[in-house]
């Protein structure tokens, strides 16, 4: 199981159904995978639009970058360490 972190946007009709096209989306893609809407797992998936979105969603959960595939899609782990 991997937990899924996003990132909150402005407008809360908007934040819904966008955060759960992007949720639902990645839990198909990498299916059979369990993604959990939660960050609880000490894996965790990240889908940002901004890494200034990112950095904010981060603070204070202490997670590390272990991969960063370049499209706004990370895999972090809790901890801080590798």
């Amino acid at each position: 199981m991997i937990g899924y972190l996003s990132e909150p946007q402005d407008d809360q009709n908007v934040t819904e159904r966008l955060y759960a096209t992007r949720y639902i989306s990645a839990v198909y893609q990498l299916a059979p995978l369990v993604i959990a809407d939660s960050t609880e797992p000490e894996m965790i998936l990240g889908n940002f639009f901004s890494p200034q979105a990112m950095e904010k969603a981060m603070a204070g959960r202490n997670l590390v970058v272990l991969n960063d595939f370049h499209n706004g899609v990370f895999i972090f782990r809790k901890g801080g360490s590798r």
